[in-house]
């Protein structure tokens, strides 16, 4: 120790001191928040036995001390109404330089109070920023003052970037560390964009058609979660964001003189008001703000956002001209046809009477909200169903008698390449102990497994607390019997496993193992969970049966009408109606079929009858015991159809619009026309990535479901 430091430490001094000289200074103290209920407590311990720990305070030359630290027992000493309080003083010198007076004070506030309570991230960022601004240190030299390492000095500053809304969110641990850094980055897109992805993950009680968004999601990829809350309408856009898969009235864009001037032309070309025109984002418009640094599009997802009102006004003002110059050529076009045809043009909007009504955004979001109060009790009321049903499979089926049933299901499906796929489908929903339960200030949340990894652990770990046969039996029977049955609406689309447990296998048993297993189910699980799905599986059965006992006599019937070989008009129209029966529509025997079919109408088209006999005793027969190659599935689904009660199977995918291609943005009226008149859809894509869309609303999209 130098001797001004021994100086120093010897005339530092322990006395009482006038409560009325000490002078805390406002927003000087490290600690920001006191909470009332301890201050009380705090007072009447010290009215009854006084202040044991003294207070810390820096004398200033003028008869008053300066709190440095010890302001919670000052408020608290100020409610007992004593008159003095044992204080550490330290002196004041005039040869002191008076800014690092000022830091070292600062390092021994924030100091002190970590070692009694530990400061909220919020309370050590600012101590930090203040040595760092106003004391010229250094993080090397914060992170030494503080003992804390550079990386959680410079994580602390970087609290301070986010917008002061969320500082007491942070302060009282809602918001994790890791969190932090893609808060930030949304920040700098826009100011209100991390609130919003705050919102998303702690406020709302359900997202439509998803699981809630976790804090994990913000750290992974935090524009994701805010671009696809906005895309769901979840959460309103701040101000000067807009949205590629929503559509805007031009009312939401400030134009000019002369642009307001072209959409008022453009609404009476095409027979509506300016108010019912709409910007829709299509690739060109993305690729514009793109250009002007105004676009930005989540690592992994379909939505971009457009960010700045002054971008978007620009892009919807060459909107405006473009969909001008297009619907004045379409014109022109109409004109010159009915010129040449001798008939009186005729406007593009004929037939119609005031124009389009502008869109009830109010009602839209009201029908929005009560979509998403519908999907969230469709999924409370299959949670409560895989709980019912978990129990009752692990209490039915962890032991069974190994009888034949048994032993050709397990035989006839492949658990172990499958288990992953197996748990994920079925016992992560209902499996006792497999569901947690997450308290939050809006109530409870189911928590499900939704790592593959983390599944099959927990399967592993299930299948290891067999110790004999029929345990071992029992137990993986139970997985399979709940990965039938068990009712995937309990989550939303996109977290989903999209596994349909099948026999791929070609034992002669295969064809039995999808109602043994529901003999097993209905004769070891309760009727009141089983009934209504076993009746919609027999059915359904029955219905393969039909199906299967109908495409064999198609089969046979072709085969028997080309030995024939009087292959005229009737037959060609029979053969016609067999063919998809028979091999479905895509198969290569129903395209080969199809095409001798359509070779042999143009032979009887023809004058000459003979070279169409010659014709179709040269056309190759298909070989009818040879079964179709695309369209019988190597082996029986054993899932659940959507309507079956209790169980949904994968969805199926239906084909797009005509042109295979998306429809992507352009200026619109809103009947969803595109400036040459052809009908398009809403343009907007799927829900966030997981959610299932009408394929009316979106005519060039399957309809379906991605993953998360």
């Amino acid at each position: 120790m130098s001797t001004s430091e021994a100086t120093a430490a010897a005339s530092v001094q322990l006395r009482l001191v006038a409560i009325s000289a000490i002078v805390p200074i406002e927003g000087w103290n490290p600690r920001m928040a006191f909470d009332d209920a301890e201050l009380q407590a705090l007072s009447a311990s010290i009215l009854e036995r006084g202040c044991l720990v003294p207070v810390l305070v820096q004398a200033t030359g003028d008869g008053t001390y300066r709190l440095v630290d010890g302001e919670k027992r000052y408020k608290a000493a100020v409610l007992a109404a004593v008159m003095e309080l044992p204080a550490i003083v330290r002196p004041v010198d005039a040869g002191d330089d008076a800014a690092a007076v000022e830091g070292e004070l600062l390092v021994d506030a924030v100091v002190a109070n970590q070692l009694r309570s530990q400061l909220s991230p919020v309370e050590e960022a600012l101590a930090c920023r203040r040595l760092k601004r106003d004391h010229g240190l250094t993080l090397k030299g914060i992170a030494q003052k503080l003992q804390m390492t550079q990386a959680k000095v410079r994580e602390r500053l970087t609290v301070l970037e986010l917008p002061e809304t969320l500082w007491p969110r942070i302060a009282a641990g809602e918001i994790p560390a890791s969190a932090i850094t893609g808060l930030v980055a949304l920040t700098k897109i826009h100011p209100q964009l991390a609130e919003a992805a705050v919102t998303m993950v702690l406020d709302l009680d359900d997202v439509y058609d998803s699981e809630p968004w976790r804090w994990r999601d913000v750290a992974d990829d935090a524009l994701r979660v805010v671009a696809e809350g906005l895309h769901d309408e979840t959460i309103d856009a701040p101000a000067g964001v807009f949205v590629s898969t929503k559509r805007y009235p031009l009312s939401a864009f400030a134009l000019d003189d002369k642009h307001l001037a072209a959409a008022a032309k453009l609404a009476e070309l095409r027979g509506t008001a300016v108010d019912a025109l709409e910007l829709r984002w299509d690739h060109a418009a993305i690729e514009q703000a793109r250009k002007l640094n105004a676009a930005y599009a989540p690592e992994h997802g379909w939505v971009t956002l457009i960010v700045g009102q002054d971008v978007a006004d620009t892009i919807a003002a060459d909107q405006v001209t473009a969909a001008l110059k297009a619907a004045r050529a379409d014109a022109k076009r109409q004109r010159e046809v009915a010129k040449a045809s001798g008939s009186p043009a005729v406007p593009a909007a004929a037939g119609t009477s005031g124009g389009d009504e502008p869109v009830d955004e109010e009602a839209r979001k009201e029908q929005a909200r009560a979509e998403r109060a519908a999907a969230a009790a469709a999924r409370e009321r299959a949670a409560v169903f895989n709980d019912e049903l978990g129990v009752a499979i692990v209490n039915s089926l962890s032991r069974v008698k190994v009888d034949d049933r048994v032993v050709k299901i397990l035989t006839a499906i492949n658990v172990a390449s499958n288990l992953d796929s197996i748990a994920m489908r079925g016992a992560r929903y209902g499996f006792p102990g497999w569901v947690t339960i997450e308290e939050t200030k809006r109530g409870s949340k189911r928590r499900y497994i939704d790592q593959r990894g983390d599944a099959e652990t927990k399967a592993v770990e299930y299948l290891s607390g067999a110790k004999t046969a029929g345990e071992l039996a029992g137990r993986t029977l139970a997985l399979l019997l709940m990965a039938v049955y068990a009712d995937e609406n309990a989550v939303a689309n996109s977290n989903r496993a999209f596994h349909t447990v099948s026999v791929q296998t070609a034992l002669p048993w295969a064809g039995e193992i999808s109602e043994l297993i529901d003999d097993i189910g209905g004769e070891k699980l309760p009727t009141a969970l089983m009934d209504p799905i076993l009746e919609a599986r027999r059915a359904r059965h029955a219905e393969r049966r039909a199906a299967a006992a109908a495409q064999t006599a198609a089969i046979e019937r072709i085969a028997e009408l080309l030995r024939n070989g009087d292959l005229d008009t009737e037959v060609l129209d029979e053969l016609e109606q067999l063919s998809p029966v028979a091999y479905g529509q895509y198969s290569p025997q129903a395209w080969e079929l199809r095409n001798k079919i359509r070779l042999l109408r143009e032979k009887h088209n023809a004058v000459d009858t003979d070279t169409g006999e010659e014709v179709a005793s040269e056309a190759a027969q298909p070989d009818a015991d040879e079964p179709p190659q695309d369209d019988v599935d190597a082996g029986e689904d054993l899932g659940v159809d959507e309507d079956d009660a209790g169980a949904q199977n994968v969805a199926d995918v239906e084909p797009g619009g005509s042109d295979g291609t998306r429809r992507c943005g352009c200026l619109t009226g809103s009947d969803g026309r595109t400036p040459s008149g052809g009908a398009v859809g809403r343009g907007q894509a799927p829900h966030r990535a997981g959610a299932t869309t009408s394929s009316e609303e979106h005519p060039s999209w399957p309809t379906g479901s991605t993953s998360r």
